[in-house]
């Protein structure tokens, strides 16, 4: 009998320094920390995680087996299996639940996307983060229709500041909510007055009719949010990607588009073509729809026939005898 003792020690030993099976289901709980880093945030702090000085209440909160539809739910077999649909935590701006997978799949946002059909709830929670990797509610997607990463001015401001409370359309935007504010920016009444001479807020008609003039007609301001006829998305006509426009590098002095007829004309008088801002990150299915922005660098080459400059040129009202 003793010598079987040295066999069942080395056998132990083997046993316990055996590496583990990567397939195998995981035995231990990793920390807030370490489960933050390697797989989902849920530090005190982030959106998923406990308020500050609590605790998480159970891993079961996410990593549920919810196949049967009926509480109470199993323990999943394996920590690669979690649910998003699982909280009675309305979507922010909506009466539209977490646990309400219907809800849910009607979402505007979410119509049409692949993954989200209401019949497969596994799936429907594997879809979630296609677009809220980090349990956020911005879409990975974000950056290429506006930044609002660390480097950008406009980090760390919240949805709603831009986009307002309505979750369901957030084509909607709040720009003047902030920029209008001289609270906030002190210099935006004179960013869009006419800037070393060259008119922004301004456009020049054709003449109405046969022998008339050109006449000109003063855009909205974007400094009266409110006012029916101002829609805070013709900021990005201007602002795509949050770019500002340096108007200095405009062409100045008596020639050419330096000339007062052409600094007067307005921006959108010359620059009428447009380019497309979308994201092409998929899925989701389809990529958002974007929007139209100014594309300053048209017309090039410009001529008088050229859209923009036919504007008046081709009317009798843009000089060289025409």
């Amino acid at each position: 009998m003793k010598r079987l003792v040295p066999l069942v020690v080395a056998c132990g030993i083997l046993a316990c320094t055996k590496k583990a099976d990567p397939a195998a289901p995981w035995l231990t709980t990793p920390d807030l920390t370490t489960h933050s880093a390697l797989f989902f945030p849920i530090n005190s702090g982030d959106v998923h995680g406990p308020a500050a000085g609590q605790q998480l209440t159970t891993c079961n909160q996410c990593h549920a087996d919810r196949s049967s539809g009926a509480a109470p739910y199993p323990p999943s077999s394996s920590f690669k299996t979690y649910t998003c649909t699982g909280c009675h935590v309305a979507v922010g701006g909506t009466t539209v639940y977490h646990d309400d997978i219907a809800g849910l799949a009607a979402l505007p946002e979410h119509v049409g996307q692949a993954g989200f059909d209401p019949t497969q709830p596994l799936a429907f929670d594997q879809a979630c983060r296609n677009c809220h990797p980090d349990g956020s509610g911005v879409p990975k997607y974000h950056a290429q229709l506006f930044p609002i990463d660390s480097a950008s001015s406009h980090a760390g401001i919240g949805c709603s500041a831009c986009h307002g409370t309505d979750r369901a359309n957030l084509t909607q935007l709040q720009c003047a909510s902030c920029h209008a504010d001289s609270t906030k920016s002190t210099n935006f009444p004179t960013r869009h007055n006419p800037v070393g001479s060259v008119a922004i807020l301004v456009q020049t008609n054709p003449p109405a009719s046969a022998g008339a003039g050109c006449t000109t007609t003063a855009l909205p301001t974007p400094a009266n949010p409110v006012a029916p006829t101002d829609d805070p998305r013709s900021c990005l006509k201007c602002h795509a990607l949050s770019a500002p426009i340096p108007v200095s590098a405009h062409p100045t002095g008596n020639s050419a588009f330096g000339t007062g007829p052409h600094q007067g004309a307005g921006c959108f008088t010359c620059h009428v073509a447009t380019t497309q801002v979308t994201a092409t990150v998929t899925p989701p299915t389809p990529a958002p729809s974007g929007y139209q922005a100014v594309d300053f660098t048209q017309p090039n080459p410009a001529s008088q026939s050229s859209p923009g400059c036919a504007t008046c040129h081709a009317n009798g009202c843009g000089g060289n005898g025409l």
